[in-house]
């Protein structure tokens, strides 16, 4: 059976790779400008130095590192399970939680503890395949994908420590921007900002406009925040039954059926109940010392972190996570982010359009976001908000649609409700610049799909494309992950 199903998947695999070599065919020899992809969060794992025979991950950590100090966690749980003492079993994880990430951990200024750093990658894309080849989608796909349609002498790959400010990112990105034109001899880029790098690109274009770009697409990116991470910061945790199992189907290959057999049996489970119950008290008794003992002192001196927390949630953040004195330089930084970056999205692109950047916006939703805090059934893509990642449109949760009396927010002279009457895109930043993908997870599109073909051709617009250019790509569109093909809803 399994090498029935290897044969099956490598012809799966040929035909994409056919598809996405037709692409480029009918679209002729590339001869236009380079383009280099933006990494998100974690893409490129952390090093404890990097540059030596010792060097050591530590971004995700290794299995042996979380396996080692989980083991000693059996002990106190079956302790707690019996007496209840929740401090008690706090002073035994924390210590062992932060020692699995203490490597990462910056100081209180946010400068680096270590020498920890990631892996860069100044050549053209093809001389990283190693890399490149292990995974089927994300930002490698879309890397794989580029050297198909756009040639490996066309392709680059910006990395960067996600740890830290992303307004320092912006002048890697301007001296790497600065040696990919002069390898290339073009005098412009394309950016394609994924996840985590909508904020570096931003930081950039904040910095130093867009006279060397000729296009950005922004991809399902962060630009706007993160609801969950502003909420862990602030400590809203929660615990939902029915959002655990969801959010652990979508990451299941098994038929529906047995999906909806396996949900139906946890829902109904008093076991089930049992171990969510006491997920949610753990929660609640031990968010204050565990966010100060281990969440703050190693996610909340990261500057990069604070580039995922959302306006409506930035200042109390701030006063629940940092001390205005020990934190001081620490919050001189995000300040300077998140009301000269973020707070200002609007008005750096509306810039670079002047400059004549092409700017396209994606954003992914009909997932299920991570159940930890308060905010699980907002529209998503598994990763970030829906909203956040159009730039503002109005989206109805998880289970739900927007009424039958709702109508746009905005009168735009076009519809932009999506016909399952999930989204509203008229209250979007650029309505007309804005593409929804339904079942498309987080930076998904995998090598060889129809998904993938959209994003280069977002890539390869040859003029401002919109929403109406193509009747292949209108605003809202359908993922099918089985066939790998992407219609019109």
């Amino acid at each position: 059976m399994k090498r029935f199903l290897s044969v099956v998947l490598c012809i799966c695999m040929l035909c994409g790779t056919l598809s996405v070599a037709v692409f480029a065919a009918q679209t002729g020899a590339y001869d236009g400008a380079p383009l280099i992809v933006i990494s998100g969060f974690g893409t490129v794992p952390l090093y404890l130095n990097a540059d030596t025979a010792q060097a050591e991950r530590v971004f995700f950590p290794s299995a042996k590192r979380i396996v080692k100090n989980a083991v000693q966690l059996v002990k106190p749980l079956h302790q707690l399970r019996n007496d209840g003492d929740f401090a008690g079993f706090a002073d035994k994880m924390d210590p062992l939680v932060f020692d699995v990430f203490s490597q990462s951990a910056l100081d209180a200024s946010g400068n680096p503890l270590q020498n920890v750093s990631v892996r860069t990658f100044p050549l053209t894309a093809d001389h990283y395949m190693d890399f490149f080849s292990q995974r089927p989608k994300d930002e490698q796909a879309l890397v794989r994908g580029a050297i198909d349609a756009l040639g490996a002498k066309n392709t680059y790959f910006f990395s960067y420590d996600w740890r830290l400010d992303p307004l320092d990112h912006a002048d890697s990105l301007r001296a790497y921007i600065e040696n990919v034109k002069k390898e290339t001899g073009k005098d412009k880029v394309i950016l394609v900002a994924c996840s985590m790098g909508g904020v570096v690109a931003m930081a950039y274009l904040s910095k130093y406009g867009a006279k060397d770009l000729q296009t950005l697409v922004l991809n399902n990116t962060a630009f706007q925040g993160i609801t969950m991470v502003g909420e862990m910061f602030c400590k809203d945790y929660a615990v939902d039954k029915q959002m655990t199992i969801e959010y652990a189907m979508q990451f299941t290959q098994m038929p529906e059926e047995l999906k909806a057999f396996i949900r139906a049996a946890f829902m109904r489970s008093r076991a089930a109940d049992g171990l969510v119950d006491f997920a949610g008290k753990l929660l609640d008794n031990t968010k204050d010392q565990t966010s100060a003992e281990v969440l703050y002192p190693l996610f909340a001196y990261m500057p990069g972190m604070w580039s995922f927390i959302n306006a409506k949630d930035y200042e109390r953040a701030k006063q629940t996570a940092l001390d205005p004195d020990v934190n001081r330089e620490l919050i001189r930084k995000i300040d300077a982010y998140h009301y000269g970056v973020q707070a200002k999205a609007k008005q750096i692109l509306q810039k670079a359009m002047k400059q004549g950047c092409r700017i396209a916006i994606t954003a992914n939703y009909g997932k299920f976001a991570i159940p930890l805090t308060k905010s699980m059934r907002v529209c998503d893509d598994y990763l970030i908000d829906t909203a956040l990642a159009s730039g503002g449109a109005v989206c109805a949760d998880v289970f739900e649609t927007l009424p039958k009396s709702y109508v746009q927010k905005r009168d735009r002279k076009h519809n932009h409700i999506s016909p399952d009457r999930v989204i509203d895109a008229s209250t979007c930043m650029f309505p007309e610049l804005t593409w929804f993908v339904r079942d498309m997870g987080h930076l998904d599109y995998p090598y060889g799909s129809e998904g993938m073909e959209f994003l280069l051709w977002l890539v390869r617009m040859d003029s401002q494309y919109t929403i109406r250019t193509s009747d292949r790509y209108p605003q809202f569109m359908q993922y099918d992950v089985q066939k790998k093909t992407l219609t019109a809803q």
